[in-house]
């Protein structure tokens, strides 16, 4: 009677397989599975199994498997000449597993249609009302790039929150955790992410995502904003999340400036969005630098005063100019490995910002904030940029869109002549 054909078995789908032989591949699969599990392959070399022929498939593939281990044995020593039985030295540091952001070659668009942290509705369509100035300008931009959408979770709002003193910060932190996932993603593949999102509370999950993608990188962010963002549950007084990504990304509560007494819930909530992605502050203080902030609490004076946070007011902008001041800025950064630059709309001046949520007066022109977006995102720092807050339910015939898709256009024709530049001399 004519034998059954052998059905591979479930282990060997997707293995290399020697002759046919099942015990070969899974022994081998078994050999590569433990190599992996101490960092410095401190364990014996891997022996043949009794009983495996001469010229047997089982003995071939242990024969390959033990010059692998060796080789990967021999490359540990040398990262870690003394380590210590069974893992890596203390002070070593693994090597990043992405490519570093020098060799970023392509521009990735992140929108975030999320308007959770807003004080007002209508910030989601941000993403959108840059698309309709994009039509209305002939422009060709949103087809160039491709983009990845994030959960907004926006169906909240109709849900009562009971987070006083950060409303919906549970859903808020849901959507972070997705934004930080899709900006280290991102990065991972060599691409630059250009955010484009609804309310400034998703800087902190950007933030947590860049530091996700370099955990050993120093990063620096420069706040072009007409607030501090820097308040916290204990603090903040309207309960908007979106005065808090500072804070949260500072590791940051300001206690010694109470004025809120948060519920248990709340506090569980605020210490997740403060080890998003990573645990611990992703930021340092003087990594900070603020950008045409002109509208702050007294709280948020306090602490920006208590951690000598860098602050460039409009003043100074206009007299040096952004050239100089893109200069300054790189300086006093200059020990940052990468630079985050978040790019809220009410730091123009209300004359162009009706349509955001918070518009201030005395702020910066379309011009200045043209080149200024324009020269910080020529340096080769730059590892992301983030474009938050434009409002067309609270503006006229979509004039903030139209004017900050003008502002995109510069800064993203900025970050793709640095990337060909980058490529060219990657050669």
């Amino acid at each position: 009677m004519a034998s059954e054909a052998r059905q591979p078995h479930q282990n060997e789908i997707g293995r290399v397989s020697f002759g046919g032989d099942c015990r070969a591949s899974l022994a081998m699969t078994d050999v590569f599975e433990n190599s992996k599990k101490s960092p410095t392959f401190a364990g014996s070399v891997p022996k043949v199994p009794p009983g495996a022929g001469k010229n047997s498939a089982l003995r071939i593939g242990f024969r390959w498997k033990e010059a692998t281990w060796l080789r990967r044995a021999r490359a540990a020593r040398q990262r870690s000449p003394t380590p210590p039985p069974g893992g890596r030295r203390p002070d070593a540091v693994p090597p990043c597993p992405y490519p570093p952001p020098h060799l970023m070659k392509r521009i990735k668009l992140i929108e975030v249609r999320s308007e959770l942290g807003a004080g007002t509705r209508g910030a989601s369509m941000g993403p959108d009302a840059l698309r309709v100035a994009c039509l209305n300008q002939g422009s060709d931009y949103f087809r160039r790039y491709n983009a990845v959408v994030t959960s907004d979770l926006n169906h909240v709002l109709f849900d009562k929150t009971p987070f006083r003193f950060a409303k919906h910060i549970d859903a808020i932190y849901t959507v972070q955790k997705g934004i930080a996932s899709a900006v280290e993603q991102t990065l991972r593949f060599g691409e630059f992410p250009l955010v484009l999102a609804g309310d400034h509370s998703s800087a902190n999950a950007t933030i947590a995502g860049i530091k996700a993608a370099y955990p050993h990188k120093t990063l620096g962010v420069i706040w072009i904003d007409a607030h501090a963002d820097i308040h916290s549950p204990y603090t903040t007084p309207s309960g908007n999340v979106h005065g808090m990504p500072l804070a949260a990304s500072l590791g940051e509560d300001n206690r010694p400036c109470q004025r809120n007494e948060p519920d248990a819930d709340t506090e569980f909530f605020w210490r997740r969005l403060q080890n998003l992605a990573e645990p611990g502050p992703k930021l340092r203080p003087e990594h900070l630098v603020y950008v045409a902030v002109r509208d702050t609490e007294a709280e948020e004076e306090a602490l920006i005063e208590l951690l000598n946070i860098k602050w460039i007011k409009l003043p100074e902008i206009q007299v040096k100019g952004s050239r100089q001041l893109s200069r300054e800025i790189y300086e006093h950064l200059r020990f940052c490995d990468m630079v985050y630059i978040s790019f809220d709309v009410d730091s123009l001046d209300s004359e162009f910002s009706k349509g955001t949520g918070t518009p201030v007066e005395k702020g910066l022109f379309l011009s200045e904030a043209e080149n200024l977006c324009q020269d910080l995102l020529e340096n080769d720092r730059a590892v992301c940029f983030e474009m938050v807050e434009i409002n067309p339910t609270l503006d006229n015939e979509n004039t903030m869109a139209n004017n900050a898709f003008i502002i995109l256009e510069k800064a993203t024709a900025a970050i793709e002549k640095r990337l060909r530049l980058d490529e060219v001399v990657s050669r």
